[in-house]
């Protein structure tokens, strides 16, 4: 099911591709309700295997102040780079780029099950950008971060539909391929060790014939 299947709907007052939409309308929502499929599996007592397919409700919101540490933990173990969790913290709660963003948040029964955070890069084109994909170790691999990834564009799109999303992958590109991005070509990658993508696809050609800048890291 789409987020927009299950009333994830925007209460901005202005319509759908109207380019008077300000950046701020966007976090104007009701939370999307997101269910997705819980496999259990239940031993019987002559040993054979049953699965009862059952379903688990996660919601998408935005993170409120409430949930920053917990954000901020989710990639402790990958950007802590030697600093204890004490310097950590306090580097993510001090951060001038993180105060420019929105965070949101997957969550199931008040647990988090992953997080992002996104920028406006370029108002003008509805260019926005997606940072900080985590998930908490222990919730890792089970798709909560491609459903995130999803529903955020899902949001957007729905209140801007001509919106694009840019990101930096520093892990393998095929994950965000799978989620409707595609790199950009070799000449326009930026740095050696992170690879550009946007979203649409399609998009790429925006940025090959300059329409829309390549974004720096963020």
């Amino acid at each position: 099911m789409r987020a927009s299947d299950a009333g994830f709907t925007g209460i901005s007052p202005f319509g759908y591709g109207q380019s008077s939409l300000r950046f701020a309308e966007l976090w104007n929502y009701r939370t999307a309700e997101i269910p997705a499929p819980l496999l259990i599996v239940r031993l019987a007592s002559k040993g054979r295997a049953f699965v009862t397919l059952k379903v688990k409700c996660m919601q998408f919101r935005p993170a409120i102040p409430a949930d920053m540490d917990r954000i901020y933990m989710m990639g402790f173990d990958v950007w802590a780079e030697g600093s204890n969790e004490d310097e950590y913290l306090s580097g993510c709660r001090n951060s001038p780029k993180y105060a420019q963003g929105k965070w949101f948040v997957l969550e199931h029964d008040q647990e988090l099950l992953s997080s992002l955070i996104v920028y406006s890069l370029d108002p003008e084109n509805s260019v926005f950008g997606i940072g900080s994909i985590a998930t908490p170790a222990q919730s890792r691999r089970q798709g909560h971060a491609s459903t995130l990834v999803r529903a955020t564009v899902e949001h957007f799109r729905r209140q801007r539909p001509d919106a694009r999303f840019t990101l930096y992958s520093d892990i393998s590109s095929e994950f965000y391929e799978r989620l409707g991005f595609a790199k950009l070509p070799q000449e326009l990658q930026p740095y050696a060790d992170s690879t550009c993508m946007i979203h649409p696809a399609d998009a790429v050609g925006l940025l090959e014939s300059q329409q829309i800048r390549v974004p720096k890291y963020f």
